[in-house]
């Protein structure tokens, strides 16, 4: 492992196959890496087992365990968690909390979020509804069918929705 020290800045750069934790402002797996990886950027160049820490966690491959960040990327398949203000992953099979969930293919996941995208594999539908409590309605559902439902009303007194 190759250990950087800058001007009081950590940089942990390290081969393929490293498995130790990585604690630095800056960690770059250059290949596979098993263990926690705790920083302000995190980036693995191809799959993570472990636990991601960060303000930003990127993995150009699979993640096996958990990313938690502002900002998480898999490239690949996520069998995890993922808990952050964007999630982003290519399949996800495991969990992802956030404000902005993004999936390229919907499989055997949780979603969790105040907007989540999928491309292929999930339900999206606008529903428009008249009734006699509110006169329009608007929902519209993307994600899974149980979850993740916006509604707006057209009766602004009614706050409890």
């Amino acid at each position: 492992a190759l250990t950087h020290i800058v001007t009081d800045i950590t940089v942990n750069v390290v081969p393929n196959n490293y498995s130790k934790v990585l604690n630095g402002i800056v960690n770059i797996a250059r290949g596979n890496h098993e263990h926690a990886e705790i920083g302000i950027v995190n980036f693995n160049r191809r799959n993570h087992k472990g636990f991601q820490l960060s303000s930003l966690n990127i993995v150009g491959g699979n993640v096996k365990g958990a990313q938690v960040a502002f900002i998480n990327s898999c490239f690949d398949s996520l069998k995890g968690m993922q808990v952050g203000l964007i999630n982003i992953s290519k399949v996800n099979k495991g969990v992802q909390v956030g404000v902005i969930n993004y999936s390229d293919t919907a499989t055997e996941h949780t979603s969790i979020a105040f907007i989540s995208i999928f491309r292929r594999g999930s339900y999206q539908a606008m529903e428009f509804l008249l009734t006699e409590m509110f006169p329009i309605n608007v929902s519209v559902k993307t994600g899974l069918l149980a979850h993740n439902t916006l509604n707006f009303s057209s009766d602004p007194n009614f706050k409890t929705i």
